[in-house]
C-alpha cells in the first residue's frame, strides 16, 4: 500500500487501448468504465447491476441504456452471465477474448 492505503485495481492495458481506439461513442464508454470499475475496482470477474444501478452512476436515461447495454453484447465487449429476472438485476462482465473475437471477425470478413 501506498501511504494514503489506496489499494490500485489493475486495468487491462489492452482493454483501455481499445476504449480508446474503438468506435465507441461516449455513452458507450461511460458504460463501460461504469462496469470496469465494479469488476476490476473491486477485484471480481463480473458484476450484478441492474439499468438502474448503472443509470445513477452514469446519469444516462435508462431507455438510452438498454440499447447501449445490447449494443456493447452484440459487439462482444459485454458478456452478460446471469439473465435478470423479476427479483435479480441481471449479472455482467467485461469480455476478456473481445479482442480474439474482433480479430477472428475481422479475418473472416471477405477481402
Amino acid at each position: 500500500m501506498n501511504k494514503n492505503n489506496y489499494v490500485y485495481a489493475k486495468f487491462p492495458n489492452e482493454l483501455l487501448e481499445y476504449i480508446m481506439c474503438s468506435d465507441l461513442n461516449a455513452a458507450e464508454i461511460k458504460v463501460v468504465l461504469c462496469i470496469a470499475r465494479n469488476t476490476y475496482g473491486k477485484r471480481v470477474t463480473e458484476c450484478k447491476m441492474s439499468v438502474g444501478d448503472i443509470q445513477k452512476a452514469t446519469n444516462i436515461s435508462k431507455r438510452y441504456l438498454h440499447d447501449i447495454i445490447k449494443s456493447l453484447i452484440s459487439k462482444s465487449i459485454l458478456v452478460e452471465t446471469e439473465k435478470a429476472t423479476s427479483t435479480t438485476p441481471r449479472c455482467i462482465a467485461i469480455n476478456d477474448c473481445f479482442q480474439n473475437e474482433k480479430a477472428a471477425k475481422a479475418n473472416d470478413s471477405p477481402k
